[in-house]
C-alpha cells in the first residue's frame, strides 16, 4: 500500500504545477475520487478510519485543501469540454 499512496503523492506534484485553474481543480477532484476508491475513504468523517490510516487522511486533506474551489456547475461545463484535455491519473 505504501506504494500506491507514494504514487498517489507524486501525481498530487504533477496536478500542483498545472497553471490552468480549471484544470487543476478538475485533477484534484479525479485524484480524491481515486483515492476515495482506492482506499475506502468514507463519505463522512470516521474518526476510527483517520486514526488507522492517518498518512492516507494526511494527504487526502492535503489534496482537498489545494482545490480553488469553482462552483459546481461549471466545473462540470468544463469538465464536458475539455474530456480529452484532463489529466490522466491511470489508477
Amino acid at each position: 500500500m505504501e506504494n500506491i499512496l507514494e504514487n498517489y503523492k507524486v501525481q498530487f506534484e504533477m496536478v500542483k504545477q498545472c497553471k490552468h485553474l480549471k484544470t487543476k481543480d478538475l485533477n484534484l477532484v479525479m485524484l480524491l475520487n481515486s483515492m476515495e476508491n482506492q482506499f475506502e475513504i468514507p463519505c463522512f468523517n470516521d474518526e476510527s478510519f483517520n486514526k488507522n490510516n492517518l498518512e492516507i487522511i494526511t494527504l487526502y486533506r492535503e489534496i482537498g485543501n489545494e482545490r480553488s474551489f469553482m462552483k459546481s456547475e461549471h466545473v462540470h461545463e468544463v469538465m464536458s469540454r475539455n474530456k480529452d484535455a484532463i489529466f490522466s491519473l491511470g489508477y
